[in-house]
């Protein structure tokens, strides 16, 4: 939600519109639901999982509008409660909170087509970019330190540590047995995977000890944001803000602290406190779940969208990094 023009605020990842959705279909939901008349709307290519307008209305408001997709009630559900949530946090007084704004029923999501359309105000700001500075590292981690603090609103979800890709992953050498042909990258896929799979038998086996170790200790979780990275910050002359509170859940808070640890907060003198066993544990959460993602999204159907050359830049990065040194 940076100021500037809509081509050069944010960065190149999702460019295309979500399929089946069309910018007016949005803007008469936005006047069903929140008595928004649109004036303007525009697609924005920002994050990777869900999907984001620009919306300016007629009485010269503007507006950002997410949709994230909803294969199922629960997950509709699951997006309501969490949203309810951060908007408690707010109501609270934490201030780095981007909240929802309700709609005319009070209820935080609106469904069109498979997706749930949530609605926050536009923040005036600056994305982050580049590498983590001292400032940078020492704000985040004391916004972290606020919202472990918080009890957690009614309503918050805990984290669940089964991986959705699971199945794929363990069952790889079979996939890869067959022809990977859904589209013009399958083959550039199909190739990395076949070179490196054979290192996930053992990122398996290291994530179920630490998954033992996070439950032994489930007395211990807190409020986490889920992905507290400077992508989801916004620079503001009264302070940072967080968006993209849909991961908000209950769980170790090294849920938080390991995109800080991996990007150099200690360098910047800033202590995480951090269990290295659980950072590694999240470390590896993060892996797992884009080789099950980007593979299967690699295998199917596709045209070689952007987002899908950065669907083969991710799934190539977290083959080949280096794994996460247990102690850092």
């Amino acid at each position: 939600m940076a100021a500037g023009s809509v081509a050069d605020e944010y960065p190149a990842t999702m460019r295309e519109p979500p399929p089946g959705v069309a910018d007016d279909a949005i803007a008469a939901l936005l006047e069903q639901h929140w008595s928004i008349r649109v004036a303007s709307i525009h697609h924005l290519p920002w994050g990777f999982g869900a999907w984001h307008w620009r919306v300016d209305d007629s009485d010269g408001a503007r507006w950002f509008v997410t949709a994230d997709e909803t294969p199922d009630a629960a997950r509709r559900l699951e997006l309501e409660a969490t949203y309810a949530a951060a908007r408690e946090l707010h109501s609270r007084g934490l201030e780095f909170v981007v909240p929802s704004v309700p709609s005319r029923s009070g209820r935080m999501v609106a469904a069109i087509e498979g997706y749930a359309v949530s609605l926050a105000a536009w923040v005036f700001g600056e994305q982050p970019t580049g590498a983590l500075t001292a400032d940078a590292a020492e704000a985040t981690a004391a916004m972290l330190r606020r919202l472990h603090r918080e009890p957690p609103p009614p309503g918050t979800r805990a984290w669940m540590p089964a991986l959705p890709g699971r199945a794929d992953l363990e069952r790889m050498p079979v996939l890869l047995s067959r022809d990977w042909t859904g589209g013009p990258l399958s083959r550039d896929a199909e190739g990395v995977v076949n070179e490196h799979h054979a290192r996930i038998p053992a990122w398996l086996s290291r994530y179920d000890a630490r998954v033992e170790q996070a439950l032994a200790g489930r007395g211990d979780w807190v409020l986490t944001h889920g992905e507290p990275g400077l992508h989801n910050q916004i620079v503001t002359p009264s302070g940072r803000r967080w968006v993209d509170w849909e991961s908000m859940r209950v769980a170790p808070r090294e849920r938080d602290l390991t995109d800080l640890a991996r990007t150099g907060g200690s360098a910047h003198g800033v202590r995480v406190g951090a269990d290295p066993g659980l950072l590694e544990l999240f470390d590896l959460r993060w892996r797992l779940d884009e080789i099950a993602t980007f593979s299967a999204w690699l295998r199917g159907p596709h045209t070689g969208t952007a987002s899908d050359r950065v669907a083969l830049g991710g799934l190539i990065e977290e083959l080949t990094r280096e794994d996460w040194v247990t102690g850092n």
